[in-house]
């Protein structure tokens, strides 16, 4: 219920880095509606360099043991998006 309500976009990935969940913000963030995003994958948003960084980033998280990571904590990126209407 509160990913449905706020302003930030909030989505969840599975392993192969597709969208498993995207809140409704995201319309107003790119224009893509949460249903567009059942067909959209982070490659289509993301700008190439981004996309490779991310993707290195969030695989190689998997591979850290469990006790390394903070109680709480995720991994926070800094990306560049591409809007629906760029893509046009």
């Amino acid at each position: 219920l509160l990913a449905e309500n706020v302003s930030d976009v909030i989505w969840t990935l599975d392993l192969d880095l597709n969208f498993t969940y995207v809140s409704p913000s995201i319309e107003w963030l790119l224009g893509y509606t949460p249903k567009d995003m059942k067909t959209v994958t982070l490659k289509h948003i993301l700008d190439p360099p981004t996309y490779r960084n991310m993707k290195i980033q969030v695989l190689s998280s998997f591979s850290l043991p469990v006790s390394s990571l903070a109680m709480g904590s995720s991994p926070c990126f800094v990306y560049r998006m591409i809007t629906k209407i760029s893509q046009r």
